[in-house]
């Protein structure tokens, strides 16, 4: 029997706790930026803004998988061909963004109305950390995967940290 982890999964390991320090790092920035106001609008217009880095990230995907498709004769009507790399790895991405996405569109409004105003700056730069991580995932789809843990880690956690965020308030609501 094998005892401890494998390179693949220290490299994910790695991947995944540098994701996790990003984020931590997100929210104690979030914390500095100067207070924002709260007013309705700002924040709906916060959420909108918000929203355009999961919808950016979900279009690329829609995007590129149309381009290939339209440039490649076994791909233009529909089919998957199991040859065809470049097209499963697009759609590897696109599967796993429409994911991500989800939960975001579904996270960050109760951000958006949660968050105080001294750590409203939180929404946009995980809107941000979205788009950095889905790039960083997208160079690393095809590849082992300690080569999007990270770019995983960083789209997931930050969502994951607004559903934490949001459900502690929620709580102490409650709770009051």
């Amino acid at each position: 029997m094998k005892v401890g982890l494998s390179d693949e999964q220290r490299g994910v390991g790695f991947g995944m706790a540098f994701g996790c320090l990003a984020v931590t790092a997100i929210w104690i920035a979030a914390w500095f930026i100067p207070e924002q106001t709260a007013s309705l609008g700002a924040r709906c217009w916060l959420l909108a803004a918000s929203l355009l880095g999961p919808a950016l990230s979900f279009a690329a995907g829609i995007i590129f998988i149309a381009r290939h498709r339209f440039f490649h004769e076994g791909a233009i009507n529909g089919q998957n061909p199991v040859q065809d790399l470049s097209l499963a790895r697009a759609r590897a991405y696109l599967a796993n963004t429409v994911e991500q996405a989800l939960l975001a569109a579904l996270v960050y409004p109760a951000l958006a109305f949660g968050l105080s105003p001294n750590c409203i700056a939180a929404l946009p730069l995980c809107s941000i950390a979205f788009v950095v991580g889905r790039v960083g995932f997208a160079i690393g789809v095809g590849r082992p995967a300690r080569h999007r843990a990270f770019g995983f880690a960083l789209t997931f956690y930050s969502t994951m940290s607004g559903l934490f965020v949001t459900v502690a308030l929620v709580a102490a609501s409650l709770l009051q």
